[in-house]
This record gives structure tokens, sequence and C-alpha cells, in this order.
């Protein structure tokens, strides 16, 4: 290039997905009390776990985790992850969302969270009650399906936000991570190694009371 030719670049990074992770939103100390509390409630097998269970399926409104004031009112868990949600909607320009259904799950030692999305949630989130360093990451693959063929593993020169083909966080106690409902997520078939590994897990909704 002519080093007295001027041009006008353009660099247009478009169509981001934006995944945030808040750490340690409760104390070790608050997580503990939770655990504790979740391990008395109902859970069954769910299709997304392998060796795990889940209070989401057929539960009533009336039994979801953010409706339990004797499980989360002392702690004013809602009140913080609404705080972070409207940072999230803030930052993407949109209106803010409400809850819309809530559940925790558990993995036992070699449990596996299959790679699945959150149909219909506008952000869906994921907070770490009890986890530790042998815990499965949470995975999020890419959602640009022609990623996979245009920039395969193959000519990769190194990764980069336009480069990878998922991406994973490790997760800490007491950690909220907020992602589009859309987006497939797991552990990518890598097995727990954490006793009772329990997270909980909310969809929500567009509120429509916006001026």
């Amino acid at each position: 290039m002519n080093n007295e030719q001027h041009i006008d670049i353009v660099c247009a990074d478009l169509f981001p997905t934006l995944i945030v992770k808040f750490p340690e939103i409760i104390t070790h100390s608050e997580a503990e009390s939770i655990y504790e509390k979740l391990k008395t409630k109902k859970s069954i097998p769910d299709a997304t776990l392998v060796r795990g269970t889940s209070s989401y399926k057929k539960i009533s409104r009336s039994r979801e985790v953010f409706n339990d004031e004797d499980l989360l009112g002392q702690f004013g868990l809602k009140n913080k992850i609404k705080k972070c949600l409207d940072f999230y909607t803030d930052r993407i320009g949109i209106f803010p969302v409400e809850f819309e259904n809530s559940w925790f799950a558990m993995q036992d030692i070699g449990g596996i969270l299959k790679q699945h999305h959150h149909g219909g949630s506008v952000i869906s989130g994921a907070l770490f009650v009890n986890v530790d360093e042998k815990s499965n990451q949470i995975v999020f693959d890419n959602p640009n399906q022609s990623n996979m063929i245009t920039f395969h593993t193959g000519i990769q020169k190194n990764l980069t936000q336009y480069t990878y083909s998922y991406y994973e966080f490790r997760p800490n106690i007491g950690d909220l991570i907020l992602f589009p409902g859309y987006i497939s997520h797991g552990s990518n078939y890598n097995p727990n190694q954490t006793k009772n590994r329990t997270i909980i897990s909310f969809n929500t909704t567009h509120t429509y009371k916006h001026n």
C-alpha cells in the first residue's frame, strides 16, 4: 500500500453475542445456606442431564425457586439478579425483562449437561451455588453456524472472537452468567467431578410495560 495514499477502512464487528459473567453476586456462606435448603427440595431426572436431577419439569409457579421466600428472601437474591439483568438489557439496547420461570439442577460425579438452548427465553441465566475446581465448565457454542465451515481448526492462525467455535467458563461459587436464551450451551460432554454440582437457572420474557 502506498504510504501517501489515505484509505478509510471500515471494520464492522457485526452480530456479536453478549455473554456476561458477574463474579460472586452471593457470598460463599450465602451459597452454602442456599445449597443446604435446595438439597431438601424435590427434583427429578431431566432429559438434558446425565446423572443429574432438576426441579424444572412439571413444577407449579408456587414451587419455583424465585417464589420460595423461605429459600431466597433473606438473601435478596432475586433483586441482585434483576440488577444484573438490567445491566445486560441496557448494554445490548433492549427494554427490561422479567422472570418467566426458575429451577435448580444438581449433577452427581460423572454427570453431564447436554448441549441445549432455552427456546423462547430472551435472556437466561445460571447461578453457581455448589461448585469447585473439579466441576465441569459451562460451554457456549458459536451461534454463527457458518463459522464452523469458514474458520475450521485447520486454517486458524490463532483463536480470536471471530474464530472460536465454542467458549467455556470455569464456574466459581456465587458467579452468575447471563446469556441469550437461543444460544446452545452445556458441558460439552465433559463429566463433572463434584458431588452435587448445583446451579439455579432461570428464563426471562419481555415486560411490555415500556412507554
